[in-house]
């Protein structure tokens, strides 16, 4: 159900959101240099995030992917369904580590 108020409370509301993007997640370049799995950072060439933030994630994580779809917006996933959906499963299928519920080391990465 929409709020009654929210004709009144949009311009507010999206202008508070914003700020809220600017500034969090707080995430240190250090903090996602520490990551030591791989991640893929998908964007829209017309996101709202700007592509230098974008590349400056995608940068810090040793093992990031970047993929900036063309023709779309933050909605990406709506936008362009088909070409986000290759896009993951290409990254998910070229993964080369078991992927599990209960993450264990392993004597040998080999044997699932």
């Amino acid at each position: 159900m929409i709020s009654p108020d929210a004709p009144h409370t949009l311009l507010e509301k999206t202008t508070r959101m914003f700020e809220i993007w600017k500034k969090e997640p707080n995430i240190s370049k250090e903090q996602l240099a520490s990551i030591q799995c791989p991640v893929l950072v998908v964007s829209g060439d017309d996101d709202v995030v700007t592509l230098s933030h974008t590349q400056e994630l995608y940068q810090s994580i040793p093992l990031g992917q970047l993929a900036v779809l063309p023709g779309t917006s933050h909605a990406l996933v709506k936008e362009k369904p088909e070409l986000f959906n290759a896009i993951m499963v290409a990254f998910l299928e070229d993964l080369s580590y078991p992927i599990t519920y209960a993450p264990v080391k392993r004597v040998n990465p080999e044997i699932i």
